[in-house]
């Protein structure tokens, strides 16, 4: 038997406006242990956000400087955050 996507997917799609707040997204991800938050308008999909885009964009920033609203932001919310972000931080 060969494995769909249908077969694994999840159906229950959490969601985000282009106008929300990083950290509103940051706090979405973490409420519901997920990685990626769909962008939505008008109820039209226009894209996806993933812990990596917020990661990269972070890191552009201020590059993580000790102080920093990256690293303020990231020490927040790093009990919700899996361990993908960090391994991304970790080999950026």
């Amino acid at each position: 038997m060969t494995l769909l996507i249908k077969d694994i997917m999840n159906r229950n799609v959490k969601t985000v406006s282009p106008k929300a707040t990083i950290k509103d997204a940051i706090n979405n991800m973490t409420k519901y242990h997920i990685g990626c938050l769909v962008v939505t308008e008008d109820n039209k999909i226009v894209g996806i956000l993933t812990e990596r885009d917020v990661l990269k964009q972070l890191l552009n920033f201020d590059i993580l400087i000790p102080g920093s609203f990256s690293v303020n932001l990231l020490n927040s919310f790093i009990g919700g955050f899996s361990i993908s972000l960090f391994s991304l931080l970790a080999f950026s």
